[in-house]
């Protein structure tokens, strides 16, 4: 069973690392993972409400 895009966004900046919203529409986010010096290293591509209400609050783990 694949890992809800909320928790893969949590540990990937737990794990020191930043993501950052890539494209959003009205029923789709993409969310860029990137490494602690800024490289992409993959991506989220999700519908899930839970992953579209999460980054519409929060659109970076740059951001508070």
């Amino acid at each position: 069973m694949a890992e809800p895009p909320v928790e893969t966004l949590e540990r990937w900046e737990a794990g020191g690392a930043v993501w950052r919203l890539s494209r959003r529409s009205e029923d789709e986010a993409v969310v860029d993972l990137l490494s602690c010096t800024g490289e992409l290293m993959g991506q989220v591509r999700s519908s899930d409400p839970a992953l579209l209400a999460y980054v519409d609050r929060r659109p970076s783990s740059e951001v508070g």
